[in-house]
């Protein structure tokens, strides 16, 4: 196994408190949004918790929201840091070495916590000593309207391949056991987007046990400043392909069999990532593989499988729509050199409809 710098830190000399919970925040110009965030921290019914807010150069009015909460919160349980702009990842990582807690919640600044999540999780983690981190469900808001409520799910434990195949989990979802933490180590501080993905599969491919708990909510607030929108759509996806290479490689080095499923899921973001280096022969190769090759051939639905595959071109194509004329001209002549003599494959109204897309948001270009 080759070593990793991000794997297994090791805490700060400090005592672990017994039953506490740390709550890690970190906060950059969010002040609009922290005093609520701070809120339903308080508003918890389960009593043991300390905060640790980590507020990354804000120049806002943080500081002061900062100065105000310490008086609401339990003397020594409020703890505030400022750092100098080390990014979201590097907060996290100082929260992490200064907790004290048994347990630690990682709580961006703009979210909110429903009132029983910690004292849900942390009963669930004293009714299964083997679980390592617990994952609450998270349901989405525009402030003041929600978006959604929670639903009934099934608990599940991850494995490597759930968890890439599937879906990842949001930054607060979560609740962990600290001791587990230290041993998937520090959050990767060269990712923009995508660091908790990378973090917490990272964490399923060295053993940590991770299990959803679907009664323990969590509310993700929508709102400009959200990094998807922040850093751009393809800045998003270079750094989701970076994310998916090395929580598999992290599996690989750990002794994980990598299904063709999670190549497959790797290869959705990888091949985009070569259209936009203009990387013709690599986009080319990455996207037969995904296409052609993702539902395998049984040769009795050869009929079915030709559409499900039309299905998912169409919506890779004509989803891209956004990413501007450049990209669009290099997926066009992607798409003739992939099929050629091939192009009987789509249907004559997929080919129209492609065509009439793209006139219609760019004028007549192909």
């Amino acid at each position: 196994m080759t070593s990793n710098p991000l794997q297994s830190c090791s805490p700060i000399q400090v005592e672990e408190v017994p039953g506490l919970v740390s709550v890690v925040i970190p906060a950059h110009n969010h002040g609009l949004f922290l005093p609520e965030t701070l809120d339903s921290v308080l508003a918890q019914t389960y009593p043991d918790i300390e905060v640790i807010l980590i507020d990354d150069d804000s120049s806002d009015n943080t500081p002061q929201i900062a100065e105000q909460y310490t008086q609401k919160f339990r003397p020594s349980c409020f703890h505030y840091v400022r750092l100098s702009h080390v990014g979201a990842a590097g907060a996290r990582n100082e929260g992490l070495l200064r907790s004290r807690g048994e347990f630690l919640q990682y709580l961006d600044a703009d979210d909110l916590l429903d009132p029983h999540k910690l004292s849900l999780q942390v009963q669930f983690f004293r009714e299964h000593q083997n679980v390592d981190i617990s994952v609450g469900q998270v349901c989405y808001f525009v402030n003041p309207e929600k978006l959604s409520d929670p639903i009934e799910l099934p608990a599940r434990e991850y494995t490597l391949e759930s968890f890439v195949c599937e879906g990842h989990f949001i930054t607060m979802a979560p609740l962990s056991r600290r001791t587990s933490l230290f041993r998937i180590g520090l959050w990767n501080t060269s990712l923009r987007y995508g660091d908790e993905s990378e973090y917490f599969g990272r964490a399923v491919a060295l053993g940590v046990k991770v299990v959803d708990q679907p009664d323990a909510i969590c509310h993700y607030r929508i709102h400009m400043k959200n990094g998807r929108r922040v850093i751009g759509l393809e800045n998003m996806i270079r750094t989701v392909a970076m994310s998916y290479d090395r929580i598999l490689q992290t599996g690989r080095e750990n002794g994980v069999e990598i299904s063709p499923a999670m190549e497959m899921k790797m290869l959705e973001f990888r091949w985009l990532v070569h259209v936009f280096d203009c990387e013709r022969k690599e986009a080319i190769r990455d996207l037969q593989r995904l296409i052609f090759f993702k539902q395998p051939c049984t040769g009795q639905n050869s009929e079915v499988e030709t559409k499900l595959r039309t299905i998912t071109l169409q919506f890779r194509l004509l989803s891209l729509t956004i990413l501007g004329v450049g990209v669009w001209l290099r997926l066009w002549k992607l798409f003739h050199a992939l099929f050629g003599s091939r192009i009987d494959v789509l249907p004559e109204s997929v080919r129209k409809e492609i065509r009439e897309v793209m006139f219609d948001r760019y004028g007549r270009l192909v």
